[in-house]
């Protein structure tokens, strides 16, 4: 699976990559990610972190009363926030981040992150979880028209892929005229009239 870094060392999904992008385009604090993406191993280092064997499902549930059964074996949380089981996480798919509570990342997620297709699906369970559904995100729909470059330098390409040749160079806050949309390289691309491709997670579509 092909995935974005958008934060650090932190990545997402191309689709949760390009809806984290724009929302800091539109003023979503930097940095503040303690975890995005997960390979299965790394998910299951965290798991087995947090989680130990119990004998007894039923009667030994653990100090918060969370089992799980991984590979036939039935485990109770014994400390931090639940995990899922290896290869069943929204991590594991690039479709999920971890902040902390009450930093302003937390904070300007909750207020607006909702209109980027990001909810808090264990508020109460695991509140530093949150989760992208690309059919909630309002900010998705593509649509052709003039868009303002929010990068400090957006390169155009001469095709919609990563490898295509640079054929422009535009300065943050330039207008550019989107009269498709096409996708290449794991990303979104934005065509104009001359042929040339800018990403589209370094475009604001202008209102």
């Amino acid at each position: 699976m092909r995935t974005i870094r958008v934060s650090g060392l932190h990545r997402l999904a191309s689709d949760a990559a390009a809806s984290y992008l724009r929302m800091r385009a539109d003023s979503l604090p930097a940095g503040g990610i303690n975890s995005a993406w997960r390979s299965t191993e790394g998910q299951r280092r965290i798991f087995l972190s947090r989680y130990v064997p119990t004998k007894n499902h039923w009667l030994d549930r653990g100090p918060f009363g969370d089992v799980r059964k991984y590979q036939g074996v039935w485990y109770k949380r014994m400390r931090g926030f639940p995990v899922s089981v290896p290869g069943t996480s929204k991590h594991n798919l690039g479709l999920a981040l971890d902040t902390s509570v009450n930093r302003p990342v937390a904070k300007w997620l909750k207020a607006h992150g909702g209109d980027y297709g990001w909810k808090q699906p264990l508020l109460r369970r695991d509140p530093v979880h949150w989760e992208y559904h690309a059919r909630r995100d309002k900010a998705k729909a593509l649509k052709p028209g003039p868009h303002t470059v929010t990068a400090s330098v957006l390169r155009g390409r001469a095709g919609p892929s990563l490898t295509a040749r640079i054929v422009d160079r535009k300065k943050r806050g330039t207008t550019v005229t989107i009269e498709r949309w096409e996708k290449g390289g794991g990303r979104e691309w934005g065509r104009t009239k001359a042929g040339i491709y800018y990403a589209r997670e370094y475009l604001k579509r202008k209102t």
